[in-house]
């Protein structure tokens, strides 16, 4: 991307020229200090040609990067810098110190004379806000349950797959957990399923917070859930697991005049070993099982030592 013969216009002659483009169009000089706006890029940037012309270009368009929110380079100064077009890349444009920002494509190319010199950058912004937020809106329903707000099934056994992977391909040491809930049938009998789905929205808060960051938590359907515990020995696996055992068991949920309690059976099994992850997942089911013929509120650990019982689940 480059501009012939910036040099050869004057400003009004620039904003007439680009003024109807609809993506915002901001020149700089050769150190980087803003010389033109178009009206987009006033819209955009919240700054008026006037006050804006002659300051450096990250003061009139502050970027930090989308995920990390780290601060980025001005696209001009890496332009000129590198004398060649950088870009596109996504950012977010920052309004009032950080509190507010839009998703921008950005992208800048040098800007020349007639001669062919380098005479400053040509920075295009494009405000991508609005389709960029629907598509993670889209993006995270199909991962996450609606209910609960966990992971949802599939985008479990995908984690699982790649956990598994890593786990044959790497050694490292993953653990999958089977959670099944003690009495959740009483309390969608005695109070009614919508009382069942409340119950279940408040559990998934609870589980989510006795999970470390790295880990995940999903629904995988009904009263059940799967828990993947990465670059995690058994050890710790099982202090985790009786964590959430606790949680869940001191939650009282209220439903007219009286209280309930809970229960949670686990199942637990290293992946290291494991044939496939959708064995891996039969065999931690087997162990949760195991864990509620035995009375149910309790851990059932699985190791290679152990032979595996018969899942509930094919």
């Amino acid at each position: 991307m480059s501009v012939v013969c910036v040099t050869n216009y004057a400003l009004d002659q620039l904003q007439g020229l680009l003024g109807g483009v609809p993506d915002a169009v901001l020149l700089t000089g050769v150190e980087g200090r803003l010389e033109f706006l178009n009206r987009a890029a006033e819209q955009l940037t919240r700054h008026r040609l006037n006050d804006a012309r002659g300051r450096p270009l990250e003061e009139i368009l502050p970027l930090v990067g989308d995920l990390d929110a780290t601060c980025l380079e001005s696209p001009a100064a890496a332009c000129l810098r590198q004398r060649k077009t950088v870009g596109p890349f996504l950012a977010r444009l920052l309004y009032r110190r950080g509190t507010r920002y839009r998703l921008v494509e950005v992208s800048a190319g040098p800007a020349l004379d007639s001669g062919g010199a380098v005479v400053g950058a040509v920075v295009i912004a494009r405000d991508v806000t609005r389709p960029r937020l629907e598509a993670r809106r889209v993006a995270h329903h199909a991962s996450y349950d609606a209910l609960t707000g966990l992971v949802n099934r599939e985008e479990f056994e995908r984690r699982l797959r790649r956990a598994w992977a890593g786990a044959a391909e790497h050694g490292r040491q993953h653990i999958l957990g089977f959670l099944d809930l003690d009495g959740f049938k009483r309390i969608n009998d005695t109070c009614g399923h919508l009382a069942g789905d409340e119950l279940l929205r408040q559990l998934g808060v609870i589980l989510r917070s006795q999970m470390r960051a790295r880990d995940t938590v999903a629904r995988l359907g009904g009263d059940e859930f799967g828990i993947l515990l990465e670059d995690c020995a058994p050890a710790t696996a099982v202090r985790i697991a009786n964590d959430l055992r606790r949680a869940v068991g001191r939650h009282r949920f209220v439903c007219g005049k009286q209280a309930h309690r809970i229960g949670a059976s686990l199942g637990i099994v290293p992946l290291a070993g494991q044939g496939s992850p959708l064995e891996a997942l039969r065999v931690a089911d087997a162990a949760c099982y195991a864990a509620k013929r035995s009375g149910g509120n309790r851990i059932e650990l699985h190791t290679t030592e152990c032979p595996s019982k018969e899942g509930r689940h094919k």
